[in-house]
């Protein structure tokens, strides 16, 4: 069954029931949030299956993993994922307290879901991450030309902090000796192959679909050159801060490793609320609203 642009795929009780085990065994990562929230990490340390003739329980015994929230997610209704494999599983549960000690429990109370492969999982990288993708673009723009702000309160920054664009230009220079005519957009999620980005429609032209370039990606601190980027699409786009005639614009590239590694880092360990929750958080609404209507 898709989501938005991701397929999730429905597993069998046997098909579930070693996955969890080996989750128990290895004191496996579960990612937990509540809906629309950002995710925290716990580690699995325990399963339990009740089989009934009409039903199947699993119940999760949980710790943390440093954020001291359990209080705030006892007696809530919540999504997890966990990585197995080099493929995701998802799920909603609902927490409780352990009787017998003070790890949570967490209840599996819907269908367990995989995704294809993971590498195509993107990271919302606004406003969490700064990253910047840095183009040699035929037409050259002013800085408050080039980088969109993306909230009203971003506008105000970057009036009175033009210093920015030298800062940013410092850490591309590192690595990079000639910046001369580089023009550069604030990128709006990243993955192993992709990227995007918002451009006003002066420069729409420089990013028609299948249009190449090699490109700088500028990942907090890290820069990471990107070969043969292709535009993929390239679709209007009205923010709460935007009029018309801006487009947001996707591009496809090479996989690179640094790029790679520091992905699976934020996407396996991090709390960030991720494309991909996002997704199946959407699926399960219209899963639940079609089961409805039937």
């Amino acid at each position: 069954m898709s989501g938005l642009g991701t397929t999730f795929i429905k597993l069998s009780f046997e098909e579930i029931v070693p996955k969890f085990k080996v989750l128990a065994q290895e004191k496996g990562v579960l990612k937990i949030w509540p809906k629309g929230e950002q995710s925290h990490i716990y580690r699995t340390v325990d399963l339990k299956v009740f089989q009934a003739e009409s039903s199947k329980d699993f119940f999760l015994s949980l710790f943390s993993e440093g954020d001291d929230i359990d209080e705030q997610l006892l007696g809530k209704d919540v999504f997890f994922s966990f990585h197995f494999n080099s493929l995701e599983y998802l799920a909603e549960g609902y927490i409780s307290e352990a009787k017998e000690s003070d790890q949570l429990l967490l209840k599996v109370t819907g269908d367990v879901y995989r995704t294809e492969n993971r590498a195509h999982e993107r990271l919302l990288t606004f406003p969490h991450h700064q990253v910047y993708c840095f183009f040699k673009l035929s037409k050259e723009q002013v800085f408050e030309e080039n980088v969109i702000p993306l909230r009203k309160e971003d506008q105000e920054t970057l009036k009175k902090d033009q210093h920015q664009k030298n800062m940013l230009f410092q850490k591309v220079a590192k690595k990079i000796k000639n910046t001369e005519g580089l023009s550069y957009f604030r990128a709006l999620d990243v993955s192993n192959t992709g990227v995007s980005f918002i451009v006003k429609d002066e420069l729409s032209e420089e990013f028609n679909l299948g249009s190449k370039f090699n490109f700088i990606l500028l990942f907090d601190d890290d820069v990471i050159k990107a070969m043969h980027a292709k535009v993929i699409y390239k679709v209007p786009f009205v923010g709460q801060s935007f009029e018309k005639g801006h487009f947001k614009v996707g591009l496809m590239f090479h996989p690179v490793e640094e790029l790679s590694l520091k992905l699976k880092e934020l996407l396996n360990e991090g709390v960030e609320f991720s494309e991909l929750q996002k997704e199946f958080e959407t699926f399960r609404e219209m899963r639940i609203n079609r089961d409805d209507n039937e």
